[in-house]
């Protein structure tokens, strides 16, 4: 399998010995939020890796978790002191604090905006409330969804009329309007302590082992490499929703869902944190702990070009359908 780097890269500035911690893109793919060992939420510009905000965030511990609302203008946080902090993601200010509870392992916006949902970790009684809906507007809880069971992953469908959790033992969907269980998402082998996403078009749901269709029919199985970090999303749908993007080490991989082929590799050198598609899916935007964002162009032209740099000789038709997946 041929492993391929390709695009631009940019080192973000001032990052001195702070280890890098929680990590989010925004939905347009143009700003990334940082969270650093120094308590510290920075927000940069992707594209410069300029950096655009600093907010000093109180908490008391490790800021591992980051998201921001699907308009762009929060940014969510939480903390391993079980502290969940809502920011204006242009100003910096606080805008609420969700009361504190136990360590917070994941959140997600609603795709209007409107509501929030953080899940928790458990400490083992079976009535803890640990994946909790939210009304922005009103800042009050409209719902659990999980009790009992640590909650390492959530999304919400494109529509908002249902969310999906990954805890400690299986994956489940939940119509929102009751809140009420309405599938189970089985998990074949490997760990379930991951991060879980419905692609935009609402058809797939997926974690970095498994892909599920809307209904909860497993489709395929990808190949674990191990448990990663609990707290990073590690998966990221392309906007066709053709496409999904997981992290293997210091690889991103690309996977085709319709052909289900073996993945486009792409090289990041160091540990891939997150990553991203842009906007119009020509690119695949990652960072590693190194604090590097790099752009992979998806572009098959470019693709071509990198392989021939690679290898000194044409591509074989059959190689060419292996490793770049195309004719």
């Amino acid at each position: 399998m041929y492993k391929i780097s390709s695009g631009e890269e940019s080192t973000l500035p001032d990052r001195g010995e702070i280890r890098l911690q929680g990590v989010a893109f925004s939905p347009d793919s143009k700003r990334l939020a940082t969270a650093g060992s120094d308590e510290r939420i920075r927000v940069w510009d992707s594209g410069s890796g300029r950096n655009l905000l600093n907010i000093l965030s109180g908490d008391h511990g490790s800021i591992d978790v980051l998201a921001f609302s699907q308009d762009g203008k929060m940014l969510v946080s939480g903390s391993e002191d079980g502290t969940a902090k809502i920011f204006d993601a242009t100003s910096g200010s606080e805008m609420w604090t969700l009361p504190r509870d136990d360590r917070i392992l994941c959140a997600a916006f609603s795709h209007d905006s409107d509501r929030l949902i953080v899940g928790r970790y458990c400490r083992g009684s079976n009535e803890a409330a640990t994946a909790t809906v939210w009304d922005v507007s009103s800042k009050k809880p409209q719902g659990t969804l999980v009790r009992g069971d640590s909650v390492f992953g959530v999304s919400f469908s494109p529509d908002g009329r249902r969310a999906v959790t990954m805890s400690s033992e299986e994956g489940k969907g939940w119509d929102l309007a009751s809140p009420a269980e309405s599938l189970t998402l089985s998990v074949s082998g490997g760990s379930t302590r991951r991060g879980i996403a419905y692609s935009p078009d609402g058809k797939r749901i997926a974690t970095e082992t498994q892909v599920w269709d809307d209904k909860g029919k497993p489709l395929f199985s990808i190949p674990s490499t191990g448990p990663g970090p609990i707290d990073v999303v590690q998966l990221a749908f392309s906007p066709d929703s053709k496409r999904l993007a997981t992290v293997d080490g210091t690889f991103a991989k690309v996977w085709d869902l319709a052909s289900q082929e073996e993945p486009l590799m792409l090289d990041n050198t160091t540990k891939v944190t997150s990553l991203t598609f842009t906007t119009d899916g020509k690119f695949l935007l990652t960072i590693s702990d190194d604090w590097t964002m790099r752009f992979h162009s998806l572009e098959i032209q470019d693709l071509m070009a990198i392989a021939h740099k690679r290898v000194p000789r044409e591509l074989s038709a059959e190689e060419r359908q292996k490793h770049l997946h195309t004719k």
